[in-house]
C-alpha cells in the first residue's frame, strides 16, 4: 500500500499544474504561430507583383494567401462577404476608406509600426490626409482617352471627342461601363464639380449621356476587350487609364493617351487592415516592406502606375518594360476623388442602367 503524505501531494499538485502550464504554453505558441505565419490578402488578380510576394515570403517566413477579385465593380460587394473571415488586408479605393472605417470594417493603423511612411512623399500624406489613419497608398491611376493615332489624324485634347462628336467617330466610342468614371468625366466636360452638382447640372449630365448613345458602339472597362476593339478598328477612341494605354502600346504602337484640356480624375488604391484580422503586427510588417524605395520601384514598373509616392506628382513616364514612349500629359487639372462624389455619382445610377442596357443602334 501507498501512503501519499502532505509533501508528496505538494509535489505531485505542483508537478502537474507546471506540465498545464506547460501545456497551454506550447498549445498559445503553436496557435500563434499558425495565425502568424500567413496573411490572407484580399486585392486584384494582378495587383501584387510576384517578385515581390517573394521576396516578402523569402525575409519573413509569412506565407501570402491572395484571394482576388477580377473586376473593380465586384469589388465592393464581396469585401462586405469576407469581412467575417480570416481576411487580413483589403486593398480599397480611397473613396471607400471613410464609408469602412464609420461600419467598424477596417481597424486604424499603428504607425510606430510603419517606420518607411516616411518614404510617402509629403504631397500624397496631404492628399490622402483623410484617410491617413487607415490607409497606406498603393497604386493609382488617371483617367482619360486612348486612341488609334493613325486612325485619328488630329490628335485628340478635350473630352468633347467622345461627348460632343463629329460624324467621323460615330459608332467608334468606347465608353468606361464604371459609373464613377463615366459620370465624372462628364461632368468635367460639362465644367461643372460633381462633388456640389446641382440638380439642373445633374440633368444635364443624364440628357447629354442619352443623347450621344446611338454613337457608343461599346461599353466595358475590361481592358482585353478595350485592346481588341481598338486592334481590329471596331473602335477609334476608349475611356481608360494610363497604364491601360501603357499595355496596349506594347503591341500597338499607333495607341496614343491624353488627359483631356477640361481636366480629370485620378484614384488611388491603399491596403487597409481588416478589424477582425488576427494577425495585425504581420499585416503591419507587410505594409511596411511594401514602403521600402527597393520595392515602391519594383511595384511602380510592375503596375505601370503613374502614381510616384517618391516623386509626389502624377507622372505618365513609360517602366523599362514597355515600349519607350512618353504618354502626353498636359497641364490638365486632376482632382483626387472624394467620398461625397461617390454619394452624388450614386444619384445617376438610374440613368447609367438605362444608358447601358438599351439597345444599340
Amino acid at each position: 500500500m501507498t501512503v501519499i503524505n502532505s509533501n508528496t501531494s505538494t509535489y505531485l499538485k505542483a508537478t502537474i499544474e507546471k506540465s498545464a502550464c506547460s501545456l497551454l504554453f506550447l498549445s498559445l505558441c503553436l496557435f500563434e504561430a499558425a495565425v502568424a505565419d500567413s496573411l490572407s490578402i484580399f486585392a486584384g488578380e494582378d495587383h501584387l507583383s510576384p517578385s515581390v510576394i517573394q521576396q516578402f515570403q523569402n525575409k519573413f517566413g509569412i506565407k501570402i494567401r491572395l484571394i482576388p477579385y477580377s473586376r473593380m465593380s465586384s469589388r465592393e460587394e464581396r469585401i462586405e462577404k469576407l469581412l467575417n473571415t480570416d481576411i487580413d488586408l483589403i486593398l480599397l479605393d480611397n473613396t471607400a476608406v471613410n464609408d469602412h472605417a464609420k461600419h467598424g470594417w477596417i481597424g486604424e493603423l499603428n504607425n510606430t509600426w510603419l517606420p518607411n511612411r516616411k518614404n510617402i512623399h509629403r504631397h500624397w500624406r496631404e492628399q490622402l490626409s483623410a484617410t491617413h489613419r487607415y490607409l497606406v497608398p498603393y497604386s493609382g491611376d488617371a483617367f482619360g482617352l486612348i486612341y488609334r493615332a493613325d486612325l485619328i489624324t488630329t490628335p485628340l485634347v478635350s473630352w468633347s471627342a467622345v461627348f460632343s462628336h463629329t460624324q467621323a467617330l460615330h459608332g467608334k466610342i468606347l465608353l468606361s461601363d464604371q459609373p464613377v468614371e463615366l459620370l465624372s468625366s462628364v461632368m468635367r466636360y460639362l465644367h461643372q464639380d460633381i462633388q456640389s452638382a446641382t440638380g439642373p447640372q445633374m440633368r444635364a449630365a443624364e440628357k447629354l449621356l442619352m443623347n450621344i448613345r446611338p454613337s457608343v458602339r461599346h461599353f466595358t472597362s475590361d481592358l482585353r476587350a478595350v485592346t481588341e476593339h481598338l486592334a481590329s478598328g471596331n473602335v477609334w477612341v476608349a475611356q481608360g487609364f494610363s497604364a491601360e494605354a501603357k499595355t496596349i502600346q506594347y503591341s500597338d504602337p499607333n495607341v496614343e493617351f491624353v488627359i483631356p484640356t477640361e481636366g480629370s480624375f485620378y484614384y488611388v488604391d491603399g491596403f487597409a487592415i481588416s478589424a477582425q484580422s488576427q494577425n495585425v503586427r504581420q499585416a503591419h510588417r507587410f505594409l511596411n516592406f511594401l514602403m521600402r524605395k527597393t520595392v515602391l520601384r519594383q511595384i511602380r514598373e510592375y503596375l505601370n502606375s503613374p502614381v510616384s509616392f517618391r516623386s509626389g506628382r502624377v507622372e505618365l513616364d513609360s517602366s523599362t518594360k514597355r515600349p519607350p514612349k512618353t504618354l502626353p500629359i498636359q497641364q490638365s487639372p486632376l482632382r483626387l476623388f472624394t467620398q461625397p462624389e461617390i454619394t452624388t455619382v450614386r444619384r445617376l445610377m438610374s440613368t447609367w442602367h438605362t444608358l447601358n442596357t438599351s439597345e444599340k443602334p
